[in-house]
């Protein structure tokens, strides 16, 4: 039958069975070489309501090419897609607590206060504190320990000044109230964490820290910090501009790849990370907000960054018509606050 027939009989139009065609998803069984009418067989209609099956099922066209041409290679792509499923579904229940929060949270403002508060100094706050109590996080930080530096020293967005220990990001920033008391041989600090609905309630939470060590720490110290002294390997594909497009968690990256994420998911108008060029000699050029550039140096599939010593791991991913950098973006989360790092996705200029 004509292709016009055939795509009545499949419930499609014409045009959805040219794409398949050049796919080479679902051919003809015969083209008229004078005409070039396109001939199907009925028994044809059988594939396409597998391949409807599939698109409906998640599946990429370029997987159900695959998934066609083999049986393994469709039972490998049926299991990956199961765990793909699961974990968008943990995200989605993930969301739907997350949003459930936020209405809760709706008509409450971060908390904004003065911070700049004179230093003075409390040798019994200075060193490592290992965090023995944080209900309901209130101290945001992932990992068992804090530091009081010397002068009070900011480090990632804390800093402090006797009795206040403070909270400084660039959504909220406030001082909390600690005090220091010794029970039998330990020394412990209590800080009466200030909750999202303070102002309204002025209620608090209380985080305990046992005290492990008086030393003087600085922030070279208690920074996470990779090797950058990797030998200089060239990758011709990475050489060349790369344009801010979307700014990743950790989890949507393979969501990512998978094209299960939109195009325009993730996007700002006005991003910290503008661009990225690398050069062919191993050196690469970030340029940040207020147009600031930054001179680093790269080996294949890592940006070594020097100024906070991350070695950001990096892949090429080719995602439709377009050609995608994925760089970790190891911030002060990740080395100060024990995180995972981000990833910021450029496009190919």
């Amino acid at each position: 039958m004509k292709i016009g027939d055939f795509a009545k009989a499949c419930g499609t139009s014409i045009s959805v069975l040219r794409h398949y065609d050049r796919l080479g998803l679902l051919s003809p069984v015969y083209v008229d070489r004078f005409t070039e009418y396109r001939y199907y067989d009925i028994s044809q209609a059988a594939v396409y309501k597998r391949i409807k099956m599939l698109k409906n099922a998640g599946f990429s066209l370029s997987e159900i090419a695959l998934m066609l041409q083999s049986e393994s290679a469709a039972e490998e792509l049926f299991v990956k897609k199961k765990a793909e499923l699961a974990a968008r579904l943990h995200h989605l229940e993930s969301a739907k607590q997350m949003m459930i929060g936020e209405i809760v949270m709706q008509n409450f403002k971060p908390l904004y206060e003065d911070v700049n508060l004179p230093f003075e100094n409390d040798e019994q706050a200075i060193g490592k504190w290992q965090i023995v109590k944080n209900d309901a996080n209130a101290l945001s930080v992932k990992g068992k320990y804090m530091y009081f530096l010397p002068n009070g020293e900011r480090y990632w967005g804390y800093s402090w000044t006797k009795g206040k220990f403070i909270v400084n990001f660039r959504e909220t920033r406030y001082s909390n109230n600690y005090r220091i008391e010794r029970r039998g041989d330990e020394i412990y600090m209590i800080i009466d964490c200030k909750t999202p609905d303070y102002e309204r309630t002025g209620e608090t939470v209380a985080v305990v820290c046992r005290k492990v060590d008086g030393k003087h720490y600085s922030k070279q110290d208690i920074a996470r910090k990779d090797n950058i002294n990797l030998p200089f390997i060239g990758d011709d594909g990475v050489i060349g501009t790369w344009k801010f497009y979307c700014l990743l968690h950790r989890e949507q990256r393979d969501r990512f790849l998978s094209e299960a994420i939109p195009s325009d998911d993730g996007r700002d108008k006005d991003p910290f990370y503008k661009q990225i060029e690398f050069l062919p000699n191993g050196k690469c050029v970030s340029l940040y907000a207020q147009e600031k550039r930054v001179e680093d140096s790269y080996t294949k599939g890592f940006v070594l960054r020097k100024g906070d010593s991350t070695a950001c791991a990096y892949e090429i991913a080719k995602r439709g018509d377009g050609l995608y950098l994925l760089l970790e973006w190891k911030s002060g989360d990740w080395i100060f606050g024990g995180r995972d790092p981000n990833y910021y996705v450029f496009v190919k200029n």
